[in-house]
């Protein structure tokens, strides 16, 4: 019969906006939107009992849910716009009658009913299919608890929550509080106390009394009187609530005339309540059957109840705490078998006459042969004890004497491990703390040698003033020449230059040993930057300027020829780039006086097969950030193209084929007047460290002085940043043992040694220390519990207990050691399905998503956006997907200065701080270092990335816009600029990918709701042009781990 399901065609979209608009609002929901588990209940489970009652009053009659509606509330993992799922409804009032609903339906559908038979049942079934309910907005979980309660108890219809439902509720609300119970149990019954005027709204002093003592009972306590209570009223049982409130927690008589050994032995404890209840219920149930058996009619239990309890509950306590005294040697002496079938009998009464006897007569002396029952188990009648008995107790004796030894052996290991474990944590944090001050110190150490080259051999200058460009090179080279290993430095220079001016002045200053390289435009002026007409006469016009008579300069035009294999079989750029060589015009005997016109570029005018720089060494327009999304303009592109070392490596050497031997013997100044990347300083750096090099040694000096129009000035920026990139590359250099810096050794950190322990000092156990994230463990040997040493018979229980504990806390996977190199993994503490996202499955499937619809595939599912740019999910396989990896990146780019302010004045631009301010704060880390393994942990908090970089001797990195302070073992971190990510759509020649998704979606803020956020990815960065940790782009990630069905769809909402 299908019509217990949602009928076809019908769509209930209640939406939880809705509900939200009203303090109280009434629903009709269909009986499958209720759920039916513990978890959908607020107060607990029903009571089975209850449910039956229940059951049978709706088949006598319909369930009135007009009159008596349930009330109901929605779990967190419901979503504001959502439709409503089935079985997500939870029930503050009236799981019972929900249950109840669910049960008359199945047993309609399961009884074969005829066509005739089933009309009858029609009105019922129309009663339970569709449920009226209420829903009231509440302030708190705990508002919404108290309120759960008091209306129980309030309403005369409804049954008053017993103890253990009460028990659950406040230890739920407390758990969820992240309180202690014991500490706050008596301020939270007050507090609900205070709401109620009347007294049957109030937790009553019995009820305190018992929220009071439960917790502290043996874990079977509640499990047993749960089970009971299930199947009778509480009022109707073999212990209502006032005897368990009395003998629960039984006081002896201050005045009781008794020895200390019967005070020993009457004093009560949990493991006596729990015999003591067990003992109640047995004598209920056994008078029940009793009665059932010899009864003509049905018993009424509400009144019959107390007859079948037992009559004297006090003698009953003193028998059980009799027992309980002497239980271990009635084990010892029955064994096992024979002792669990006494213990049944003992609850049901058959030793009541022998065991009052010894209660009231108290004998000092008494000891476990004195029973007589023990000795009528035993086959024998006397206290003499049959010879497999004495046997037994002979072995019995023996293996306790061995568990003793046995736990005294393991408790001294316990101590060794624990000894070594505390010294390995202080030895760990001491060694940390040395280490990161050794690499500080180091990292000093280095970036002062680096900063001391740099400044004398590559330094860069920063000039305001264009009218004192000339001084100040000038300056660089008489600072050059006093250095005391370049003191015949005026030999031979050559300057780079690219103004006619300029140039004039310096090969004109200097006419023998000075000679100029200007390189012709890529492009024309703004407007025709790249007409071939344009470019052509650009390109005359530098040549006029440069063969102006008044500059008094000899001018040559030369080639750059380029090196096939390096041009993109897609570019249209011609195969050659021109450049102008320049010398001073001044002659002597008809011959011009520079020393460079002997040189083969002056020469030839030609250099051939220049490799163009590759796309992956372009250096990227902002400096201080990695962009993500926008790319290079192609004057950028032209002009980055011709550069890079290779170029320098064919044009160097060029020039300095053909001068005299002399000319290589002296030192070289280079000067570069635009400087805009550093691979010119890498050439000759490289250059530097060549013992047979056709070069002279050189030193490079660079001028930062020339700015646009565009409003903002970029020098100082562009100055630190040539100086940074020159120490980075330098660093790199002495890393890869390819220089050497002047008073610079580095040193490699010595560790002092670790604690140890030896192995030989565990004769049961095996240390583990940890590894390959393996925590540290103390299993026992699987060799050793096979041994003789390790099997116990008669105290087996009481060893099991010995390993229990111990692998409690030494061993949580309970995995003994068999000898292989690491154990299998340890069980995980937490329930791993209390983490992941409660989404279940949507009723579309991909064919009825909106249209056009965006696919972006990867390995465990596909993305789908649809039409109203909402994110679904087409799991592929059933997996767990995980939320430590991002689903999708957004396109955009990272902006500051004014570009930022302009965005935030603007007020219609998407922005994402970039701010931390905290180590604590968590973002998605990685690295793509080839020589240290992948950072595993990823989404994590940036000390924990930090603290991995520090493994692998990276210590204190730089950080775009931020400040990074490492101290021994703290770290701070601070906001230097202002910068913001910013989201732009898609452009229309970009595919849609992971990498860039993320744009497609629509969501106003960067709050994306429960279920998925925005988290900011860090990448460590070394290359040849940056190092630190940069900004890339943000990504969409999973609030928690998601599982997934192969071929299900999912929904995942956006805020």
């Amino acid at each position: 019969m299908s019509w217990l399901g949602p009928v076809a065609g019908v769509l209930l979209l209640i939406k939880m906006c809705t509900l939200l608009a009203f303090e109280v609002l009434d629903l009709l929901l269909p009986t499958w939107f209720l759920g039916f588990g513990e978890a959908s209940a607020l107060r607990g489970k029903p009571k089975a009992i209850n449910i039956l009652e229940t059951v049978r009053n709706f088949l006598d009659g319909v369930f009135q849910s007009a009159k008596y509606p349930l009330s109901v509330y929605f779990p967190s993992t419901c979503v504001v716009g959502d439709p409503i799922e089935k079985f997500t409804v939870s029930h503050a009032v009236g799981m019972t009658r929900s249950v109840a609903t669910k049960c008359v339906l199945a047993l309609i559908e399961q009884a074969g009913l005829s066509d005739a038979e089933f009309v009858e049942f029609v009105p019922l079934i129309k009663s339970c299919l569709y449920i009226k309910c209420t829903f009231e907005s509440y302030s708190s979980d705990e508002d919404l608890l108290q309120r759960s309660i008091l209306s129980k108890m309030v309403v005369a219809e409804s049954t008053r929550p017993d103890i253990i439902q009460l028990l659950h509720s406040f230890s739920l609300s407390v758990a969820k509080q992240g309180l202690v119970y014991s500490a706050v149990i008596d301020s939270k019954i007050a507090d609900f106390n205070r709401r109620s005027s009347v007294d049957s709204g109030r937790i009553s002093d019995a009820e305190r009394q018992m929220l009071k003592l439960l917790p502290l009972q043996d874990k079977r306590y509640l499990s047993v009187l749960s089970q009971h209570w299930d199947a009778f009223k509480a009022t109707e049982s073999a212990i209502p609530l006032r005897t368990l409130v009395k003998w629960t927690d039984r006081a002896l008589p201050a005045d009781m005339s008794i020895g200390s050994e019967w005070k020993l032995i009457l004093t009560c404890s949990a493991l006596k309540n729990l015999t003591f209840l067990m003992r109640q219920i047995a004598i209920f149930l056994r008078s029940l059957k009793e009665a059932m058996n010899t009864a003509k009619k049905s018993i009424n239990l509400a009144f019959r109840a107390p007859k079948l309890r037992d009559p004297n509950p006090q003698i009953g306590y003193d028998m059980c705490c009799l027992w309980c005294h002497f239980a271990t040697d009635f084990e010892k002496m029955l064994g096992p078998t024979v002792f669990a079938k006494a213990e049944t009998q003992f609850l049901r009464g058959q030793f009541d006459r022998e065991m009052t006897e010894k209660c009231r007569t108290c004998d000092a002396k008494i000891v476990a042969k004195d029973f007589r029952f023990i000795s009528v188990l035993m086959g024998t009648n006397t206290n003499v004890q049959s010879l497999q008995v004495v046997a037994a107790a002979a072995e019995s004796e023996l293996e306790q004497a061995r568990l003793k030894a046995v736990t005294a052996r393991l408790a001294q290991e316990e101590h060794l491990w624990r000894e070594y474990l505390d010294a390995m944590k202080q030895w760990t944090t001491k060694n940390s703390a040395d280490r990161t001050t050794f690499l500080l110190r180091e990292k000093d150490d280095l970036e002062k040698a680096t900063k001391e080259l740099v400044d004398g051999s590559t330094p860069v200058y920063f000039l305001d003033k264009p009218g004192f460009l000339s001084t100040t090179v000038q300056s660089a080279v008489h600072k050059f020449s006093v250095a005391p290993d370049l003191f015949q430095v005026m030999a031979f220079s050559k300057y780079i230059v690219q103004i006619g001016t300029a140039v004039s002045e310096f090969v004109n200053g200097n006419p023998k040993f000075t000679c100029g390289l200007v390189f012709a435009p890529n492009c024309a002026e703004w407007g025709s930057a790249y007409s071939e007409k344009k470019l052509n006469e650009a390109v005359a016009t530098a040549e006029t300027q440069l063969r102006t008579d008044e500059l008094h300069m000899s001018v040559r035009r030369g080639t750059l020829t380029f090196a096939e294999s390096s041009i993109p079989n897609h570019s249209r750029r011609r195969g050659f780039h021109e450049f102008f060589m320049v010398v001073s015009d001044v002659e002597e005997s008809g011959q011009l006086v520079s020393g460079f016109s002997s040189s083969a570029l002056w020469v030839r005018t030609t250099v051939a097969d220049v490799p163009l720089l590759s796309t992956s060494e372009y250096i990227v327009p902002d400096p201080s950030m990695l962009h993500s999304g926008s790319g290079l303009s192609k004057s950028q592109r032209l002009k980055q193209s011709l550069s890079g070392q290779q170029l320098w490596h064919k044009l160097l050497p060029r020039l300095w084929h053909g001068m005299p031997t002399s000319a290589l013997a002296k030192p070289a100044v280079y000067v570069d007047i635009l400087p805009y990347d550093l691979l010119l300083t890498k050439a000759l750096l490289h250059f530097n460290t060549q013992p047979k090099s056709v070069l002279p040694q050189g030193k490079l000096a660079s001028i930062v002085w020339a700015k646009d129009d565009s409003g903002t000035d970029h020098r100082r920026g562009m100055q630190q940043w040539l100086i940074s990139g020159t120490m980075n590359y330098t660093q790199k250099m002495v890393d890869d043992k390819i220089l050497t810096l002047p008073g610079y050794t580095p040193k490699i950190y010595t560790a002092m040694k670790s604690p140890q322990y030896n192995e030989e000092d565990f004769v049961m156990t095996m240390p583990l220390v940890e590894c390959e994230g393996q925590k540290a463990a103390l299993p026992f040997r699987q060799a050793w519990l096979d041994s003789p040493d390790g099997r116990f018979n008669a105290c087996k229980i009481q060893f099991d207990a010995v390993v229990a504990a111990h692998d409690k806390e030494f061993n949580v996977s309970g995995v003994p050691f068999k000898g292989q190199k690491r154990m299998a993994p340890l069980a995980d503490e937490s329930d791993p399905m209390e983490a992941l996202l409660g989404l279940a499955p949507a009723a579309e499937t991909k064919a009825q998503l909106e249209k056009p619809l965006v696919e972006i595939s990867a390995a465990d599912m596909d993305l789908l956006i649809d039409a109203k740019k909402q994110l679904w999910l087409l799991a592929k396989k059933s997996t767990i997907i995980s939320c430590k990896k991002p689903l999708l990146l957004l396109w955009g780019e990272y902006i500051k200065d004014d570009v930022l302010k302009k965005r935030q004045e603007a007020n219609n631009a998407w922005l994402m701080e970039y701010k931390f301010d905290s180590p604590d704060m968590k973002a998605f880390h990685f690295h793509e270092l080839g020589n240290v393994p992948a950072f595993e942990e990823g989404l994590t908090t940036i000390k924990s990335f930090l603290k991995f970089l520090e493994q692998h001797a990276i210590v204190q990195p730089s950080m775009a816009c931020h400040e990074i302070t490492v101290a021994e073992d703290s770290y701070k971190i601070n906001m230097t600029k202002e910068c913001c990510f910013e989201k732009k759509p898609l452009p229309a020649n970009q595919t849609p990918s992971a990498n860039n998704g993320g744009s497609l979606l629509s969501f106003s803020g960067t709050d994306l709701g429960q279920h998925l956020k925005l988290v900011h990815r860090l990448k460590y960065n070394l290359t040849d042009s940056s190092k630190g940790i940069f900004p890339q782009k943000p990504g969409i990630f999973l609030t928690h781990d998601m599982k997934v069905e192969a071929g299900k769809l999912y929904r995942l909402p956006l805020s």
